[in-house]
């Protein structure tokens, strides 16, 4: 190729080189050099039209994307609720935002505090002018949790179903199939432990299980894992709005 070739380009020093009209035109990464006229680079922020179109790219750069962690959507399982009723999950609460808590209403420590949470949480959320969130307990005692002791337990710690947003709660129990089936897909594991039996041979145990209350997508997709007993109100705010 002759030393004149127009096109020509090479890297040196993070400097372009262009052959022009057969002298050296040099392009820092973000302007222009004529050696001819000695004009200083150009920055293209200096153009208000150029800026303005950059803006966008910016906030779409900064919007916080929340990732899909676990998707549950596609499956269907049957539960009772606090009043016997049947619901399907995920289809009963897919078009909505859901957050959803692991309990057993025996539970002295993180259970009592994870649904206390979550009603301050409910509170909080309104008073930011959102409203709609569904929460759901699942408990991971089917056994003793029926939907009578669900529905006391939520009672006793606040939960108003008769109240304008009362419909917003649901307690769900089932078949231990059904329970460990969803479970699983959310990569949640518990096990009962410290099992004893009574003389009259009825049987009394603990439940080992994690601290987590996890945030659902309109599509039944898990887009958030935090702890229950000492939840993060303004992480998991920011990212219910996020999703709103």
């Amino acid at each position: 190729m002759g030393s004149w070739n127009y096109g020509k380009r090479r890297q040196e020093a993070g400097l372009s080189t262009i052959l022009l009209n057969r002298r050296f035109v040099e392009r820092p990464p973000y302007g222009i050099v004529d050696r001819r006229g000695g004009k200083k680079p150009v920055s293209p922020f200096r153009s208000p039209v150029k800026l303005l179109l950059l803006i966008p790219l910016f906030l779409s750069g900064c919007a916080k994307q929340l990732p899909v962690i676990y998707n549950v959507g596609g499956t269907s399982f049957t539960f009772l609720n606090q009043d016997s009723s049947q619901v399907k999950f995920p289809a009963a609460f897919e078009g909505h935002l859901v957050v959803m808590a692991f309990i057993w209403t025996h539970c002295t420590d993180v259970c009592p505090e994870t649904i206390d949470n979550l009603h301050l949480l409910q509170d909080t959320l309104a008073q930011e002018g959102m409203t709609g969130v569904k929460f759901i307990a699942l408990t991971y005692d089917p056994h003793r949790d029926t939907p009578s002791i669900l529905k006391r337990f939520a009672e006793s710690h606040g939960v108003d179903f008769t109240g304008p947003q009362g419909s917003d709660w649901t307690f769900l129990t089932g078949s231990t199939a059904n329970i460990d089936s969803i479970l699983y897909r959310m990569k949640i594991h518990y096990f009962m432990q410290d099992t004893t039996f009574s003389r009259r041979g009825k049987m009394s145990y603990s439940i080992y299980h994690p601290d987590e209350c996890v945030f659902l997508d309109r599509y039944a997709r898990v887009r958030g894992v935090y702890s229950g007993s000492n939840l993060d109100f303004e992480r998991m705010v920011q990212d219910i709005k996020s999703l709103e």
